[in-house]
């Protein structure tokens, strides 16, 4: 494996158990980008003893720490007062994802978060339009999955109607209707129990990987949630449920990476008469930590696990290029209000983005097409990982 990858391992699994790393880091450059593009650098630096790294690499954790400290302060402020509007709006919400997941971690700025995403019922969405607006809180982009807010310290906010996205219908069981599972807390704000929570943070990092990538990052995430709650999940509900929404060797195989990994405790339990050959660990540690996070790793390619992924549903590759160019109808509505309003302007709403691309980011938008040429061993190779870990 990469020196390096062990390294960031290692660092890592220093900083969750609040420890000094001992060890010398090999190469800065390549551990500082490693840490970026896998979501790791405010997380690592408290594990580094500034004696032992150079000052550069020294300066740009320290940096990039002091940034996930600030945004991590105005998000959980920020979480307080969605709360607050929505509880004195009688709008019933719970919190997704990152918004949950900083709880687990050593510190709460350790865990990024790019928005703080929600759950609202979809007869609420209107409702919640209406408080944000009052409050200053614009709307920047609407869709069937999710509106897209900005507050005014920039920070971004997501309301979902809905917690499924209809990217394979093999993952759909459980997914259609979260509020048939939702906990009352207080007042207005309702939360996941453990067991569906996990379940649904296993189909999210699946999106994730079907649709772009993830970096090491959100593989932790499973790990520590499930350390974090292990008392407290029942095994057989957690089994009932990964089985319903066939992700049950995904989590098999996710729980895995993060003994090897991280060497999390309370986990082993939980991968009873599960192994990993050591060609199939190699090669996907190396695929998470070259995609990072949602695919945009510097020298990653989004496109081959999507074409992957194609594959492994048994979907034409010529049809998957054609919706490339021409995205469906849902997609442009979020790009372009026009076309919510008068669904049968969708060849207007493609023209308008064609011209956009081409003009305003021509350099960006010819590389895209570049990356849409991959051979079909390289496909093949990917959709035998997706196979091997369990994603259908």
């Amino acid at each position: 494996m990469n020196p390096t990858l062990i390294e960031l391992f290692q660092v890592t699994t220093c900083a969750l158990n609040k420890q000094i790393y001992q060890g010398a880091i090999s190469n800065d450059k390549e551990f500082y980008f490693k840490t970026v593009e896998n979501g790791l650098s405010g997380l690592v630096f408290s594990a580094l003893n500034k004696d032992q790294i150079t000052k550069q690499l020294f300066e740009h954790l320290q940096k990039d720490t002091m940034l996930y400290i600030l945004k991590d302060t105005l998000q959980l402020e920020a979480i307080e007062n969605i709360n607050k509007m929505l509880t004195e709006a009688e709008v019933k919400h719970l919190f997704l994802k990152g918004s949950r997941l900083k709880k687990i971690y050593p510190e709460t700025y350790m865990r990024a978060m790019g928005d703080i995403d929600l759950l609202v019922h979809p007869n609420d969405m209107n409702k919640v339009h209406q408080v944000f607006d009052l409050r200053d809180i614009k709307c920047i982009s609407r869709s069937t999955s999710h509106d897209v807010f900005e507050m005014k310290n920039n920070l971004k906010i997501e309301i979902h109607p809905s917690i499924y996205r209809d990217f394979n219908e093999a993952y759909e069981s459980i997914f259609v209707d979260a509020w048939k599972y939702a906990k009352h807390v207080e007042d207005h704000l309702f939360e996941l129990p453990h067991e569906y929570e996990l379940v649904y943070l296993l189909y999210h990092l699946a999106k994730h990987i079907h649709l772009g990538g993830v970096g090491i990052r959100s593989i932790l995430d499973i790990g520590l949630y499930l350390s974090a709650y292990h008392q407290e999940i029942n095994r057989n509900i957690l089994i009932e449920y990964l089985n319903q929404s066939n992700l049950y060797t995904f989590f098999q195989s996710m729980i895995y990476l993060n003994i090897k990994y991280f060497n999390i405790d309370h986990l082993e339990s939980w991968t009873t008469g599960y192994t990993m050959e050591e060609d199939l660990y190699e090669k996907i540690t190396e695929f998470f930590s070259v995609s990072g996070i949602h695919g945009k790793g510097m020298e990653f390619n989004p496109f081959t696990p999507r074409m992957a992924s194609n594959k492994l549903q048994h979907k034409n590759k010529f049809k998957f290029i054609i919706s490339v160019i021409f995205p469906n109808l849902e997609s442009v509505k979020g790009m372009y209000p026009f076309v919510r309003r008068v669904p049968f302007l969708l060849p207007v709403g493609w023209m308008f983005r064609w011209v956009r691309l081409i003009f305003r980011h021509p350099k960006s938008t010819f590389d895209k097409i570049g990356k849409l040429k991959i051979k079909d061993q390289e496909i093949e190779d990917i959709t035998n990982l997706f196979k091997k870990i369990g994603l259908k």
